[in-house]
């Protein structure tokens, strides 16, 4: 509501993702600390004003520390959400950055605090959510259609070698792959499995907010937003979930003439794919969550003038 609320125009959204890069500058410095001393100078500052704990206790054990840097959170109360945010706003401010014809060194300035996001929280779904952006731009911009269906062959083919040749199938493969940490891909994993009858007997409204049923080892967490959805509010809540997502992923297919939309509404598309994708392996809470739906929100004023052109030619034509 916010995005649809503060972001009516052109101008609007070029000002408000200024703001977000501007931001997301300003916290990789309190994050480059954290990512080479371990220091969460933030969290730290105000956990001694308040009084109250800022963070779970395990994100300063070393389990948080790969290849002898601890993964930042800068102001999120984890690494995947910081990452997470910063991925998700990438592709719109490039967008923003291309149809301004901004210099390269300017555009490089406008998305350093993304960057810098991106390498010290160190995470996979982070990297993973970038490159499937990245691929998915490339695609939509072939416009040779044996070129496609080419590569799309080649992937089908792939993934039914990956599903049947390997020992883990597919889903697996993929998860224990690509990854950082193979150990918390498989943790991932067996949040799905053990989740599972705890779904199959609540599968209308969920279990609310009682635990799952898992081992005593097991920690109480879900890091999937799709999964924890599901297993709290049940399959209607998922399925109106799915459906908002769908619904606007099909808007931003509406035919535009102008380069500046064309270019605005691929990054979209991308952004909608990639939340879709990440959400099977993060958990979309605490100050993701306000970012994530404003980001989604900020297209309203695109998706509504194109559709008001839309239908002027129509009446034109008619």
């Amino acid at each position: 509501m916010l995005g649809i609320a503060y972001i009516r125009n052109s101008s609007d959204h070029k000002k408000y993702f200024k703001l977000l890069s501007f931001m997301f500058l300003i916290i990789s410095v309190p994050a480059i600390i954290e990512f080479t001393t371990g220091y969460k100078i933030i969290h730290d500052f105000f956990e001694k004003l308040t009084g109250n704990k800022q963070l779970a206790e395990n994100l300063y054990t070393s389990d948080y520390v790969r290849l002898g840097f601890t993964r930042a959170t800068a102001v999120f109360s984890h690494p995947i959400l910081y990452a997470i945010s910063a991925v998700t706003i990438i592709p719109i401010v490039i967008a923003i950055n291309r149809n301004d014809k901004q210099k390269f060194s300017a555009s490089l300035v406008s998305l350093l605090g993304f960057i810098v996001a991106i390498i010290t929280a160190m995470t996979s779904a982070a990297i993973s959510a970038l490159v499937l952006q990245q691929g998915l731009k490339k695609w939509y911009r072939i416009t040779n259609k044996s070129i496609k269906d080419a590569i799309t062959f080649i992937g089908i083919v792939a993934m039914l070698v990956i599903q049947f040749g390997s020992n883990r199938g597919l889903i697996k493969f993929i998860a224990m792959s690509v990854t950082l940490d193979p150990r918390t891909a498989y943790y991932r994993i067996l949040q799905w499995e053990f989740a599972s009858d705890d779904i199959a007997n609540n599968i209308f409204f969920g279990v609310g907010y009682n635990g799952f049923t898992h081992p005593d080892w097991f920690a109480e967490s879900i890091d999937s937003y799709w999964l924890l959805n599901i297993l709290q509010y049940g399959i209607f809540s998922e399925v109106a979930l799915i459906y908002f997502f769908i619904k606007l992923l099909k808007k931003t297919f509406i035919p535009c003439e102008t380069k500046e939309s064309k270019e605005l509404l691929i990054a979209y598309r991308v952004v909608i794919i990639s939340i879709l994708f990440s959400g099977l392996t993060v958990d979309y809470f605490d100050r993701m969550q306000p970012i994530l739906y404003f980001i989604l929100g900020s297209s309203s004023w695109l998706l509504s003038d194109l559709k008001r052109e839309q239908n002027a030619n129509k009446n034109i034509i008619k």
